[in-house]
């Protein structure tokens, strides 16, 4: 029997924080999901806190192999800077729409 939606076993870690005038921008490996499932659960150790006098309404996104991509709350808004601190979260991933979706957490 198969299963649509997985979790990989894998847990990803940030490399870097970089925050722009426009965004809050966490990177990833390159490759990540490169071999994941079409969607599924994915975690993300983010290790790095967000610089302290950031706007807190600045989106977050992640960038993997130089394209970034944002991360939505289950309500479809953008998950802001003011949602996030380091630590583990985890996240539904799904290639087929390119949609990043935080699990659990409310901005």
């Amino acid at each position: 029997m198969s299963y649509p939606i997985r979790y990989g076993g894998r847990l990803f870690e940030t490399t870097g924080v970089e925050v722009t005038s426009t965004s809050v921008i966490f990177t990833l490996p390159n490759n990540t999901f490169l071999y994941s499932a079409p969607c599924g659960i994915v975690p993300i150790h983010i290790k790095q806190d967000i610089p302290s006098g950031t706007t807190q309404t600045l989106p977050i996104m992640f960038k993997i192999n130089n394209d970034t991509q944002s991360v939505v709350l289950p309500n479809g808004t953008s998950l802001t800077a003011a949602g996030i601190t380091s630590g583990v979260y985890l996240f539904f991933y799904d290639k087929r729409f390119d949609v990043l979706q935080i699990i659990g957490v409310n901005s």
